[in-house]
C-alpha cells in the first residue's frame, strides 16, 4: 500500500494540487515588502483596537506578541459572504494570534502558517466557527512552514455534503505545534490529507489533542485513496496524537512508522477505517487506550463505494485494527496498551487485529481486550520476521484477552519470534477456535494463561516452549465500546499557559509529580505498583508500570497518574527537583525525598471480611504512600485501618521497624518491601509466613483420626498453641483430635485428606466437606497431540495436583515410530514423546509447568 501521502512526495511541506483552479495556484507565499507592510499594518492596528496587542500573551504554551480579533480588529466577513484570504493572509505574521468570534468564513485559497501564529475560535462550540470553502475545491488550506510555535484551535473545516470538495492542511513543525477541538465536516472524497505532517526538530513535539472526521468517504482505486493523518520519513520529533476520532477511513486513519521520531498514539475511537486504523513501529513509540471497531454490516450508506478496489482488484478491505510495519526501518513494533478491539463483520481479504509485519520487530501488548467474529481475521499476528526487522524480534503479551465466535489460526500467532512470552493472558471462544500457535519460536514461555477454546489450546511447533499455571476455565474480559467518543465533548479549552489540571483524563487516583528546582537536569524512574500512565505534562512512555524522564536543567514539572504506591524509584541529579506524592485533584499531597522513596515500603492490603487497624514505628523517618494519604504520621509512627471490605495503606520509612502493633491481622496481608509478614511474629523469625493456606481439623468431642498431603509444603500453624510438630512429614501430617484443634499452614492444594471420626474441617477458614478434600477424581484433561506433525515432538508437564495416563484419550502412533517409546508418569509429573499418536492424561490442579520440543499440539479441557 501508499508509501507516502496520495499524490505527495516524502516532505510533508508538500501541497498536494489536485483539482485546485489556477489562479488559487498562483497564489505563492508573501514576498518580503508584502509581508512587513502586512505586520506593520496589523500591529498598528491592534495596538488601537485591543489592550493585549503590545503585550506578549501566552496560549497553549505558545507566546504571543499580540492578539487580534478577525472581524473587529480585521474586517472579516463571519456571514460566509465575503471571501477571507487576503485579510487572513496579510494578518498571519509572526507573533500573532488571530481569534475567530462565531460566524461562517468564506476560503479559497492556502495560508502558510509564520512561526508564532495561530488561529482559535472562541466560540463556546467548535461548530459555531466555520471555514467554508467554495463547491468543487480541492486545497491544502493550512501550511505548516517548518513552524516553530503555532496554535490551531477550536473550529470546523466544512468540505461539503459532496465528493468534490476538500480542503486539508500539513507541512513541516519544527516545535511547539498545537492543534486543539478541530472537525472535518461533511464528506471526504480524495484529496489533500486531513493532518500531514513531520516534526522536524529532534527535540521538537507536537501535540494534536481533538481531530474529528466522522463522515462518509468515496472510497477510490490507490493511489487516489485518502490517508487522514499521515506522519513520514521526515519526522525526527515527537508528536502526540490524542483524542482523534475517525470513521470510514478510505486508507489509513493514521499512518505513521517510517520517521526516526516517536508517536504518542492515545484515547482514540476509530470505526470502520480501510486497510489499518492505526499504523505505528518503534518501542518509543505507544498506543494507548484506543477503540477500533470493523463491521461491515454497520456501514455508513452514504459511503461511496464505485471505484473502491485496490492494486490487487480486491473490494475495500478493514483489513486490520493496528499495524506495526516500518517498511525501510529496523524498528520493533510498539508499545500497545489498554486497547478495545471489536472485529464483527469483516471482507475475507482482512487479515488481524494486531498484525506485526514481517519487517518489524515485535510489539509489547498489555491490558488490550480484542473480541473476533471474523473467521478470516488472526486476532494478535506476529509475522514471521525478515532481517529487515529491527530488535528485539519477540512479542511481549502481558494482561491480553482475545474473546469471540471465530477466527483463524490462532487466538495469538506468532511465527519465527524466539523468547516471546504470553503472560497473564485470557482466551475464551466455546467454538472450535485454537488459543495459542508457535511456530519455530524456541525459548518462548506462555504462564499464568488461562485457555478456554473448543479447538487446540496450544500448538508448539520446532522450538522449546515453557509453560506454568495454565488453566482452562475462566471467563475473559470482554472490549467495551465508550459511553463517549472524543468527538462528543470538547477538550480543555484553557490556554496551556500553566498546564491542564487531567485528574478526569483516566481513572486513576494519585499523582507522582516531580518539579525541578532548576541549577541541573534531573533524571529519574519510577515505577507503581499498579496501572501509570502520564498526566498532561509528562510525555514519558510507561512499560510494566514504570516510566522514566527528565526535568530540568532550568525548570519544568513531569506528573504520572497511577493506583496503588510506588514500589520502585532511582534518580540522577535529585538535588535539583521537587517530588510529591498526591491525590490525582491535588487535594492531598505529602512531599517525599528520593532517599525515603528508594528505602523501604510498608504495605497493608484488606483481604475483607473485618477492620484491620494498626501502628507502625520506625527508627528513621516515615511518610505516607499513595495509598496510606488519608491515614496518619506523626513522628517515627503511623497509624491507620483498612477493611471492612477492601483497601491499601502504603508507607515508605528509611530505617527498621521498631514497633509493630495490629488488630485484626486476620483480614489483612502485610508487606515490609514486598515480602509478606505475620504482624503477630514479625521480627520472631517466623518460617511460615510464606505458607499461604491454613488447614484446621476441630474436634467434636469423639476420638478422630486423619492424614492429609499437599502438594508443595505444610507446616504447624504459627497460631498452633500445641507442639503437633511431630505430626509433620514431608508433605504430609497425620493426627488425632477429640475436643481440641490442630491447626496447620500450607503451599499448594489438598491432594489426599482420609478422615476418621466426625471432626469438622476448615480451609483457609471455610468448612469444608472432607470428602470433597484431595478427591481421587481427575477432572481437568491433557493431550499431547503429534497426528497433525512433521517431527516428532518431547515434553515434560508438572502439575499442581495428580496426574496419569488416559488410554481412552491415548491414540497409538506408528509401533515403528517413537511413540512406541514408553511414556513416564511421576509424582505431578510426566514426560513423553509423541509423532503420529496422541498421549492423554487426566490431571487434578492446574498445570504450573510445561515443556515442549519438536512440534506438539497440546489441548486441555475439563
Amino acid at each position: 500500500m501508499a508509501e507516502q501521502p496520495a499524490n505527495s512526495p516524502n516532505d510533508a511541506g508538500a501541497e498536494n494540487t489536485e483539482n485546485q483552479s489556477d489562479d488559487t495556484k498562483l497564489l505563492g507565499r508573501r514576498d518580503a515588502l508584502k509581508l512587513g507592510a502586512a505586520t506593520a499594518a496589523v500591529a498598528a492596528g491592534a495596538g488601537a483596537a485591543t489592550t493585549t496587542a503590545t503585550a506578549a500573551i501566552e496560549r497553549e504554551g505558545v507566546t504571543f506578541d499580540r492578539v487580534v480579533n478577525a472581524v473587529d480588529d480585521l474586517g472579516m466577513d463571519p456571514n460566509g459572504n465575503d471571501r477571507i484570504d487576503s485579510k487572513l493572509e496579510d494578518a498571519l505574521s509572526p507573533g500573532t494570534l488571530i481569534e475567530f468570534p462565531a460566524g461562517t468564513y468564506k476560503i479559497a485559497s492556502k495560508q502558510v502558517l509564520e512561526d508564532r501564529t495561530g488561529i482559535v475560535g472562541i466560540a463556546d462550540d467548535r461548530s459555531k466557527v466555520r471555514f467554508v470553502p467554495p463547491q468543487g475545491k480541492g486545497m491544502r488550506w493550512i501550511n505548516f512552514g517548518n513552524v516553530a510555535g503555532a496554535v490551531l484551535k477550536n473550529f470546523t473545516i466544512d468540505r461539503l455534503d459532496d465528493y468534490d470538495t476538500t480542503v486539508g492542511m500539513g507541512g513541516n513543525i519544527k516545535r511547539n505545534f498545537v492543534l486543539k477541538n478541530v472537525e472535518y465536516d461533511g464528506w471526504t472524497p480524495t484529496g489533500p490529507q486531513m493532518f500531514a505532517a513531520n516534526v522536524t526538530d529532534s527535540d521538537g513535539t507536537a501535540v494534536v489533542d481533538g481531530l474529528y472526521r466522522t463522515g462518509p468517504t468515496e472510497f477510490q482505486h490507490y493511489p487516489k485513496s485518502s490517508l487522514d493523518i499521515w506522519s513520514g520519513r521526515g519526522h525526527e520529533g515527537h508528536m502526540v496524537l490524542r483524542n482523534i476520532e475517525i470513521h470510514n477511513g478510505s486508507e489509513s486513519g493514521i499512518y505513521t512508522g517510517k520517521g526516526n521520531g516517536t508517536y504518542l498514539i492515545e484515547d482514540g475511537y476509530f470505526k470502520n477505517v480501510v486497510h489499518t486504523a492505526v499504523r505505528a513501529a518503534g518501542r518509543d513509540s505507544t498506543v494507548r487506550n484506543c477503540t477500533i471497531v470493523m463491521d461491515t454490516e454497520d456501514w455508513d450508506p452514504r459511503n461511496e463505494k464505485v471505484e473502491s478496489t485496490y492494486d490487487d482488484g480486491e473490494p475495500i478491505q478493514l483489513n486490520r485494527a493496528i499495524w506495526a510495519q516500518t517498511n525501510d526501518k529496523q524498528f520493533s513494533g510498539p508499545v500497545i496498551e489498554d486497547c478495545d478491539i471489536i472485529i464483527k463483520n469483516t471482507t475475507s481479504t482482512a487479515l488481524a487485529g494486531i498484525y506485526v509485519n514481517f519487517d518489524t520487530g515485535g510489539a509489547k501488548i498489555r491490558n488490550t481486550r480484542i473480541q473476533c467474529d471474523s473467521g478470516h481475521v488472526i486476532p494478535i499476528y506476529g509475522q514471521s520476521p525478515t532481517n529487515e526487522a529491527g530488535e528485539p524480534i519477540e512479542m511481549e503479551l502481558d494482561g491480553v484477552s482475545v474473546t469471540g465466535s471465530a477466527w483463524d489460526k490462532a487466538a495469538m500467532y506468532f511465527e519465527d519470534r524466539p523468547n516471546s512470552v504470553i503472560r497473564n493472558c485470557c482466551i475464551q471462544s466455546s467454538n472450535n477456535n485454537d488459543g495459542v500457535l508457535l511456530d519455530n519460536c524456541d525459548g518462548s514461555t506462555v504462564e499464568n494463561t488461562n485457555i478456554n477454546v473448543g479447538g487446540r489450546a496450544t500448538t508448539f511447533k520446532n522450538g522449546s516452549v515453557s509453560t506454568s499455571s495454565i488453566t482452562s476455565s475462566d471467563s475473559c474480559p470482554l472490549p467495551s465500546l465508550p459511553s463517549s467518543t472524543p468527538s462528543d465533548g470538547t477538550p480543555s479549552t484553557g490556554d496551556g499557559s500553566s498546564g491542564s489540571d487531567d485528574s478526569s483524563s483516566y481513572d486513576l487516583p494519585y499523582r507522582f509529580k516531580v518539579e525541578s528546582t532548576g541549577g541541573g537536569k534531573t533524571e529519574f524512574t519510577v515505577s507503581t505498583s499498579g496501572t501509570m500512565k502520564p498526566a498532561s505534562d509528562a510525555e514519558g512512555v510507561v512499560e510494566n508500570n514504570t516510566v522514566s524522564d527528565r526535568v530540568g536543567p532550568e525548570s519544568g514539572v513531569d506528573s504520572y497518574l497511577y493506583e496503588g504506591y510506588v514500589t520502585d524509584f532511582s534518580v540522577t541529579g535529585g538535588e535539583h527537583a521537587n517530588y510529591y506524592i498526591e491525590t490525582s485533584d491535588g487535594s492531598k499531597s505529602v512531599q517525599v525525598s528520593p532517599e525515603l522513596l528508594s528505602a523501604n515500603r510498608f504495605v497493608v492490603k484488606s483481604t475483607g471480611g473485618g477492620v484491620a487497624s494498626y501502628d507502625v514505628t520506625v527508627d528513621g523517618e516515615i511518610v505516607r504512600g499513595a495509598c496510606g494519604l488519608e491515614d496518619t504520621v506523626d513522628g517515627q509512627t503511623a497509624s491507620g485501618r483498612v477493611g471492612p471490605d477492601s483497601g491499601i495503606d502504603a508507607f515508605h520509612y528509611t530505617g527498621s521497624i521498631t514497633d509493630l502493633t495490629f488488630d485484626g491481622a486476620e483480614y489483612a496481608t502485610v508487606t515490609v518491601n514486598g515480602k509478606e509478614i505475620d504482624p503477630n511474629q514479625y521480627g520472631e523469625g517466623d518460617s511460615t509466613s510464606d505458607l499461604p493456606n491454613s488447614l484446621t481439623i476441630s474436634g467434636t468431642g469423639t476420638n478422630s483420626t486423619y492424614t492429609v498431603t499437599v502438594s508443595e509444603d505444610i507446616d504447624v500453624s504459627p497460631d498452633e498453641t500445641d507442639d503437633i510438630s511431630g505430626n509433620i512429614s514431608t508433605k504430609s501430617a497425620e493426627g488425632a483430635v477429640t475436643d481440641g484443634e490442630d491447626k496447620y499452614v500450607y503451599a499448594g492444594e489438598i491432594t489426599d485428606f482420609t478422615l476418621n471420626g466426625d471432626a469438622k474441617v476448615f480451609v483457609n477458614g471455610n468448612e469444608v466437606d472432607p470428602a470433597t478434600l484431595g478427591s481421587s477424581s481427575l477432572p481437568n484433561t491433557l493431550v499431547v497431540d503429534g497426528t497433525g506433525s512433521d517431527a516428532a515432538g518431547t515434553y515434560t508437564v508438572y502439575v499442581s495436583g495428580d496426574i496419569e495416563a488416559a488410554p481412552d484419550l491415548t491414540v497409538a502412533g506408528e509401533s515403528n515410530s517413537l511413540d512406541s517409546v514408553d511414556d513416564k508418569v511421576f509424582d505431578g509429573k510426566i514426560a513423553g514423546v509423541v509423532k503420529t499418536g496422541k498421549d492423554g492424561y487426566r490431571f487434578s490442579g492446574d498445570i504450573t509447568k510445561m515443556e515442549i520440543n519438536g512440534d506438539a499440539v497440546v489441548n486441555l479441557g475439563q
